[in-house]
């Protein structure tokens, strides 16, 4: 066992920055190469150390074909704390992009629009894609099972594998794709709705918190790239959500403006076109308008306060009196 004999190897990084581990996992390595890496003592470094470009080895793994046992092999070394020395390194490398904001449930996504049964499918008219032959197919099975083994890393922080061999029926809640950043695709999204919707999981499921995925996906900070995308599924789906408080009696208005989401991120039109009212309403424990608390985020965006006032200047008036 080389990894064995010169563990110095492991953690030497070349002028890309890239690890032994990183280099194994660009070129599809087979499990026992993976393993032999992850049993030298410098595990932690290998599994969450960035190359150059911002890349962990768990993601190049995913954007150059790694197989399923490979991926689960990477994550089940994070998932232990004895040896990646930090509970939350499960999280980190499911989910942790590179400098170009790619992360592992993207680059996945980038490999599956490669394969041919996609292709096909993206030549035929919207209105005409058989989303079922799609999601019969070895390519589409191949990457669903990585996408939920990624996905659920990334929420639960722990390492979840699907117990049944039918990939159309999701493992995971809804809640999980709508909190993580998914790729900012049309087809992604609509094939999420289309997997999610006749399920025990869809947009109208609630977590152990009581939350509805739209809550999740407005809360979380991780999503801002495909926000838009997700909650316009989501509204499709069940557009009753945007007027559903969560557990704090807070609307998905106030919460993904607390969350630091700005207007260019998308979404805001699509909740505020449903129920426009929630402009009107205060959060239930700042008191502040949505207007109001945009301003008060660590990192506020004049462009953000400017639309949720012109959607509706009178909320201005109605801060400006409530003062007296």
């Amino acid at each position: 066992n080389q990894a064995w004999r010169n563990e110095s190897t492991v953690i030497f990084r070349d002028q890309w920055g890239n690890t032994a581990l990183h280099q194994a996992c660009f070129n599809k390595p087979p499990v026992a190469a993976i393993n032999s890496l992850l049993s030298t003592e410098h595990l932690s470094s290998s599994l969450t150390i960035k190359a150059r470009d911002g890349s962990t080895p768990f993601l190049i793994a995913c954007a150059c074909e790694a197989s399923f046992e490979v991926l689960h092999g990477l994550l089940c070394a994070a998932a232990d704390k004895r040896k990646s020395g930090s509970v939350g390194s499960v999280k980190y490398i499911a989910s942790e992009p590179d400098l170009r904001l790619n992360t592992p449930l993207i680059e996945l996504w980038g490999v599956f629009c490669k394969t041919t049964c996609f292709k096909q499918f993206r030549k035929s008219c919207e209105g005409k894609r058989n989303y079922s032959a799609l999601l019969e197919s070895d390519a589409f099975r191949s990457f669903w099972k990585k996408a939920e083994l990624t996905v659920s890393a990334a929420y639960f922080g722990a390492v979840k594998v699907n117990d049944h061999d039918k990939c159309e029926v999701p493992s995971i809640p809804l809640h999980a794709f709508s909190s993580v950043a998914c790729p900012p695709s049309f087809d992604f999204h609509r094939l999420l709705q289309h997997m999610y919707k006749e399920t025990i999981y869809n947009a109208q499921s609630v977590d152990e918190s009581n939350d509805l995925p739209l809550h999740a996906a407005a809360r979380s900070v991780n999503n801002f790239i495909s926000f838009a995308h997700i909650v316009g599924v989501l509204i499709d789906d069940f557009p009753e959500a945007v007027s559903v408080k969560d557990q704090e009696g807070k609307y998905s208005l106030h919460l993904a403006i607390e969350s630091g989401k700005f207007w260019e991120c998308g979404g805001f039109s699509a909740i505020i076109g449903v129920s426009p009212e929630l402009l009107m309403l205060r959060d239930s424990s700042s008191r502040l308008y949505p207007f109001m608390s945009a301003a008060c985020v660590d990192a506020p965006s004049l462009n953000t306060i400017f639309e949720l006032l012109r959607a509706n200047p009178s909320s201005l008036q109605s801060s400006y009196m409530s003062t007296f």
